[in-house]
């Protein structure tokens, strides 16, 4: 298990109602749990989607995070991503901040109904009296503000009063006669917009114009969502509404998907379900009553959908592939516009060959493959979608296995060890092999584990060591030792014999006295001195088809006649080579032994040994050969 490591989530500044996204990429094992929450420490909200909020889940991808289609004012402030597994928690705090706000009418004027009549009557008002007119209005920056009589800048003057206190804006026409009567406006007015409010001022049953209080506005919209115009007008009486599309008049019956309504308050509403790209135009609103005409307009776009790119199916996280197999690597895309693609490995874009080929369907389903994958081929492999919304990449991590083959061993067994009692023994080998070797130690052909001695400790790694230990050896010890390796390609084995001796109590070391006449006496009375391999043969040694097989180890003595031809034994995965596999043995001056087989074949691959055996020590050193095909050489 890993712990969850987060990674983006930066601080945003954003305009109020414009839409937002948050990504992050969250990575652990097992896969984590993702929380948001919205708010300070001290009183923490956890965040639900909603028709406004989604919350982005994309595990296979590491993807997560939240997505305002309009990002309100009102959840400025602190945020907390939190991800959790079995490893642990981490937490990740960013914030948002609102850096601009269009204008926004809280309180309107057609809020406050303001008619006037000659005849005294409650929230009516009558000549001679003054006409109040309040509004409210919010932005960021706080909005310039602007008053019109019919659709005329109105300025202070000893009748007209125009007050502005923070957010509240008022309108005061005091003694107001028949002039009075009119279409009054408030505009607010700041850099990311504008907003306006209309009221009209009129004899109560005495006619008036049509006016358009909350006029229509430019749409765009995706193809298969509901659209909804809307409207306001007022007049004395209130006028009969008419809409057209591109100057011809829309009728209900004329498509089902239209819906068309008035209301007694003036207002008017048209919605057109499952727009097409073919109700785009420019829409109209007529309203009429016997002393005039008003009218409003928008254009509406309908474009086709737009989505970002997003892998539905992404790449497996991990793809293992056998050397000259083929690699397949899929994922399936999707993305409006269509996204394009490209494929990478190790962040390098891959091209086309006559091994390598790349297929992509109309459905989003993507291919790379590659004939006969090679151990180069290894590597992170990236597929990356790009439109007009954005990008996605998913990868996966491509591993090639080398072709199956039996275990053998490249670290061989001592021919013999001996040990006294109460000494440790410890045994080494390496074996080689793939897949990896099943390794099982025995002793006189009876299998070895801790659960029948306590005394012995047996360590496998995946790189093929191996070691067979046993504390404070006893005289029962004593044995053949055997280590088999095992794969469902073959088993191979090798040998050793462990010696116990009881030690020996020391003895007082007499010695009878040399009489030496000459220096050629003293020198025949020292000890021969202990040989060594000064030069070892490689561990592993590729040779090319149809080659010689040159295998030689250099000894610490010069004295050529110290070993001959019948010390030297070779061997080939454990059996004896005969003279006539023994092409060419050497034993130079410098005391190299040097072995040469002509012209090799793919049999001859293997594990070779040599040992050179005297009546004082023995000497073992070990080489793995692969015989390999000219182009791998």
């Amino acid at each position: 298990p890993t712990t969850p490591t987060i990674n983006g989530l930066d601080d945003k500044r954003v305009v109020d109602g414009e839409p937002l996204r948050f990504e992050a990429k969250v990575t652990g094992f097992p896969k984590p749990i993702v929380e948001w929450f919205y708010g300070d420490d001290n009183n923490l909200q956890p965040i639900i989607e909603t028709d406004n909020q989604a919350i982005i889940c994309e595990p296979k991808q590491n993807l997560y995070g939240i997505e305002f289609k309009s990002f309100p004012s009102n959840m400025a402030g602190p945020y907390l991503c939190r991800a959790t597994n079995s490893a642990g928690m981490i937490e990740k705090h960013f914030a948002v901040e609102i850096g601009g706000k269009k204008p926004t009418f809280i309180k309107e004027l057609d809020e406050t109904q303001i008619v006037m009549s000659v005849d005294k009557q409650n929230n009516k008002l009558t000549l001679g009296q003054s006409a109040i007119f309040e509004t409210i209005v919010d932005g960021i920056p706080m909005p310039d503000v602007e008053w019109l009589k019919n659709d005329q800048p109105l300025c202070s003057s000893p009748r007209v009063l125009i007050e502005s206190n923070d957010m509240e804006h008022k309108l005061e026409v005091k003694t107001i006669t028949k002039d009075d009567v009119a279409k009054y406006t408030c505009k607010a007015t700041n850099k990311f917009g504008e907003a306006q409010t209309v009221c009209l001022l009129k004899f109560l049953n005495e006619p008036h114009e049509p006016i358009i209080k909350k006029p229509l506005e430019d749409v765009k919209i995706e193809e298969g969502e509901d659209l909804t115009l809307f409207c306001k007008v007022d007049g004395e009486p209130m006028p009969a509404v008419r809409w057209l599309k591109d100057e011809q008049p829309l009728e209900k019956s004329s498509d089902s998907r239209l819906t068309l309504t008035s209301n007694k308050d003036g207002s008017t509403q048209l919605v057109i379900e499952k727009v097409q790209i073919s109700d785009s135009g420019k829409f109209h609103v007529e309203a009429e009553n016997a002393k005039g005409v008003a009218a409003t307009e928008a254009k509406v776009l309908v474009i086709e959908p737009q989505r970002p790119p997003s892998f539905p199916e992404p790449l497996k996280e991990l793809v293992q592939v056998e050397t000259n197999k083929p690699l397949i690597l899929e994922a399936q895309v999707f993305g409006l516009p269509p996204p394009k693609i490209e494929w990478l490995k190790d962040g390098k874009p891959i091209d086309k060959s006559s091994r390598i080929q790349m297929v992509r369907s109309d459905e989003g389903k993507c291919q790379l493959k590659i004939d006969q994958a090679k151990p180069q081929d290894a590597g992170v492999y990236s597929l990356k979608a790009i439109n007009d919304n954005g990008e996605m990449l998913t990868e996966t991590k491509v591993e090639v296995a080398p072709e199956p083959y039996a275990p053998l061993i490249v670290e061989d067994l001592p021919v013999k060890l001996q040990v006294k009692v109460g000494e440790p023994i410890e045994i080494h080998s390496k074996v080689q092999s793939y897949p990896l070797a099943k390794v099982t130690w025995m002793k006189d052909m009876t299998p070895l584990s801790s659960a029948i001695d306590e005394r012995i400790k047996i360590t496998n790694d995946n790189e093929g060591q191996t070691c067979l230990a046993i504390q404070s050896a006893k005289p029962e010890d004593q044995g053949t030792y055997t280590l088999i390796a095992t794969n469902p390609i073959g088993e191979t084995s090798v040998n050793t014999k462990v010696e116990v001796s009881q030690p020996q109590l020391e003895k007082p070391v007499t010695e009878e006295p040399i009489i030496v006449k000459d220096k050629k006496d003293v020198e025949q009375a020292k000890s021969e001195p202990e040989i060594t391999i000064k030069e070892a043969m490689p561990n592993q040694q590729n040779v090319p088809l149809g080659d010689d097989i040159r295998l030689s180890m250099k000894l610490s003595t010069n004295d050529s006649t110290a070993i001959n031809a019948d010390d030297v034994r070779i061997y080939k995965d454990n059996i004896p080579l005969q003279k006539g596999d023994v092409n060419d043995l050497k034993i130079t001056d410098a005391g190299e032994v040097q072995f040469t087989h002509v012209k090799c074949s793919p049999q001859d691959s293997g594990l070779y040994r040599i040992e050179i055996e005297t009546p004082a020590q023995n000497l073992i050193n070990s080489c793995l050969v692969n015989v390999v095909s000219g182009m791998y050489s």
